[in-house]
C-alpha cells in the first residue's frame, strides 16, 4: 500500500508541474505568445519589401511604437515584454526577413536594443544573408536646423533638422515642442528639404500671426528636441499626436547624430515679488482699475499669473486662446477650491487681464481680441466644471472635504488632525 501511495503521489506531482501555474496566468501567457507570433509574422512580411535604409528605419520605428509608450507606473515593462519578445521570436524564425527586421530595429530603437543587434549577429554568423541596405543604416548626417515659429501667441515651435540621407537625398525631422505644456514634445513628423518647407510657408495665406523660419545651430536644435522628448517620455498619458510614438524611435536615432554638448535653455523662475509686482501693475492700469473693489478679482488674477508661470512656459504675460482654454477648462476648476461666486466672477476680470497682458507684449489688436474672445467661449464650462466633483483634482477634493467638516485650512495643526482622522477612518474595518 505504501508503494502504491508513493506512485500515486508522484503522478499527482507530475500533473501539477505540467499544469503551468494559475489558469489566468496560463491564459495571459498564451495570449502574449499569440500576439508576438502575429507581430513577428507581419514583421517578416514587411521586412521583405524594404528597399532602402531609410525605409527600414521608418518601418522599425513604427514597429517599436508598440512598446515605446512613455512611463508605465505599476504596469508591465512593455519594452521587455513586447520588444524583447519580438526579438526572441525573430531569432527563432532565423531567416533573411528576420535578420532584416533585427538590423532595422537595432538601428533605431532608443536606447539601442542590444538584444536585437546580438540576435542579428547570431543569424549572420550562421550564414543568413544580410539585407542590401544594411550599411546605410544610421548614415544620415545633419546639415542644417531651423525653428518654425510665430511670435504673436507663441504656443510652440517646430524644431526642424535636415539630414542628408545617402541614396534618399535630404530629409527633415520635425519635432513640435508645446510651450503650453511646459515644453513637452507633442508631435514628430518627417518632411522634405527645409527649402521646400520654406517655399510652402512663403506661398501660404497670411493669417496675421507671422509664421516664420529662424536659423539655429544643430546643437541648439538637439538640446530643444532632447528636452522635449525626455519630458514626454516621463509624462503619463502624454497628449501627443497620433503618429508620435511610431516616430519616437526614429527621432531618438537621429538625435545620436546631433551634438550632445549644448544644454537646453533654463526655464526662468518667477518669484513671489515679481508675481506681486505684476498683480499691482495690473490693478494700477486702465484695464485693472475697474476691478479694484471686486472681492474675487485679486485671487483670479493671482491664479492666472501662477498658472502661466508654473504650469505653462513661465511667461505670465503670454495668453493665447489655447492658454485661456487650458486655464479655464482644466487647471482652474481642477486645482482651485472656492465658492461658486468666485468662478462666476472670473471671466470678467480674466478678459481684462488677457487684454492687459496682450498690450504689455505689444501683440496685434486682432490677436488680443481673439484671446479675449476665448474667455467668453469657455466661461460656461468653467462654472459647470468648478461645481462638478468629477472634474476636481485630489487637492481640491481634500480642501472641499475639510471645508465641509468645518476645518480651517489655514490652521496647519487642524489640517494634520483632519488627515489623521481621515487615514484612521480609511484603515478601520468597514470605513470606521
Amino acid at each position: 500500500m505504501a508503494q502504491s501511495r508513493g506512485k500515486s503521489s508522484g503522478r499527482a506531482k507530475k500533473r501539477r508541474r505540467s499544469g503551468g501555474g494559475h489558469p489566468a496566468r496560463r491564459n495571459a501567457d498564451a495570449e502574449l505568445s499569440r500576439i508576438l507570433a502575429e507581430v513577428v509574422r507581419a514583421a517578416r512580411i514587411d521586412a521583405r519589401s524594404l528597399e532602402t535604409a531609410l525605409d527600414a528605419e521608418v518601418w522599425a520605428s513604427s514597429l517599436a511604437g508598440l512598446w515605446t509608450r512613455g512611463p508605465s507606473i505599476g504596469g508591465p515593462d512593455l519594452r521587455e515584454l513586447i520588444g524583447g519578445g519580438v526579438v526572441r521570436e525573430l531569432l527563432r524564425a532565423g531567416d533573411e526577413a528576420a535578420l532584416a527586421a533585427l538590423r532595422a530595429l537595432a538601428a533605431v530603437v532608443d536606447p539601442p536594443l542590444e538584444a536585437a543587434a546580438k540576435a542579428g549577429d547570431a543569424l549572420a554568423a550562421v550564414g543568413i544573408v544580410e539585407p542590401a541596405w544594411r550599411d546605410g543604416l544610421g548614415a544620415g548626417r545633419p546639415v542644417q536646423a531651423k525653428l518654425m515659429r510665430e511670435d504673436v501667441f507663441d504656443d510652440g515651435v517646430s524644431v526642424l533638422v535636415e539630414f542628408d540621407v545617402p541614396g534618399a537625398g535630404p530629409q527633415t525631422l520635425g519635432v513640435y515642442v508645446d510651450h503650453n505644456l511646459s515644453g513637452l514634445a507633442k508631435d514628430i513628423f518627417v518632411a522634405p528639404a527645409i527649402e521646400e518647407v520654406a517655399e510652402i510657408l512663403a506661398t501660404a495665406p497670411d493669417d496675421g500671426l507671422g509664421v516664420r523660419l529662424e536659423e539655429i545651430s544643430l546643437g541648439e536644435a538637439a538640446a530643444r528636441i532632447r528636452a522635449g522628448l525626455e519630458l514626454t517620455d516621463m509624462t503619463l498619458a502624454a497628449p501627443v499626436s497620433e503618429d508620435y510614438w511610431s516616430l519616437r524611435s526614429l527621432a531618438g536615432a537621429r538625435l545620436r547624430a546631433l551634438p550632445a554638448d549644448v544644454a537646453p535653455v533654463e526655464r526662468v523662475e518667477i518669484g513671489p515679488d515679481e508675481r506681486q509686482r505684476l498683480l499691482d501693475e495690473f490693478f494700477a492700469s486702465a484695464e485693472g482699475e475697474p476691478f479694484r473693489s471686486d472681492p474675487y478679482a485679486e485671487d483670479a488674477v493671482a491664479f492666472a499669473i501662477d498658472y502661466a508661470a508654473d504650469y505653462s512656459d513661465g511667461r505670465p504675460l503670454r495668453w493665447s486662446p489655447v492658454v485661456v482654454e487650458l486655464f479655464m477648462t482644466d487647471w482652474l476648476p481642477r486645482k482651485v477650491a472656492h465658492e461658486p461666486a468666485f468662478f462666476e466672477a472670473v471671466p470678467a476680470v480674466l478678459r481684462a487681464w488677457v487684454r492687459y497682458a496682450g498690450c504689455r507684449r505689444e501683440i496685434p489688436d486682432h490677436a488680443i481680441e481673439t484671446a479675449v474672445g476665448a474667455v467668453d467661449e469657455w466661461a460656461d464650462e468653467l462654472v459647470a466644471s468648478s461645481a462638478d466633483p468629477d472634474a476636481w483634482g485630489p487637492a481640491k477634493m481634500l480642501a472641499s472635504a475639510m471645508e465641509a467638516a468645518g476645518t480651517d485650512i489655514g490652521d496647519e495643526q487642524a489640517m494634520e488632525a483632519f488627515i489623521d482622522r481621515l487615514n484612521a477612518g480609511a484603515a478601520a474595518p468597514n470605513g470606521g
